[in-house]
């Protein structure tokens, strides 16, 4: 993810009550959540760079429910090319 699409992003990311590197974890399953929805890949098949899939997995679900993920999305998607926009709305939809 560029530094200028995460700036757009970061603010919607909940806050940490503790001090650590938390944003950073963020930030690497947003690429990982993105990597599966560019390569439309099971989440098990999920590089170990991103970090655990499991991880991945719930925090995709979590924010999916709570609309995060759809305002990620509102932020980042204008300036995505075509087959990006249709990989992730295909994800979106089919919520997994």
């Amino acid at each position: 993810m560029s530094d200028q699409a995460w700036a757009l992003i970061w603010p919607l990311m909940p806050r940490q009550q503790s001090a650590g590197g938390r944003w950073r974890e963020h930030r690497l399953l947003i690429d990982g959540i993105a990597h599966t929805a560019r390569t439309d890949t099971p989440w098990r098949d999920l590089p170990a760079r991103y970090g655990p899939w499991q991880t991945c997995y719930r925090r995709y679900k979590r924010w999916l429910a709570d609309g995060t993920l759809h305002q990620i999305t509102a932020l980042t998607l204008p300036t995505a090319d075509h087959g990006w926009q249709i990989a992730v709305a295909r994800r979106l939809h089919r919520g997994s």
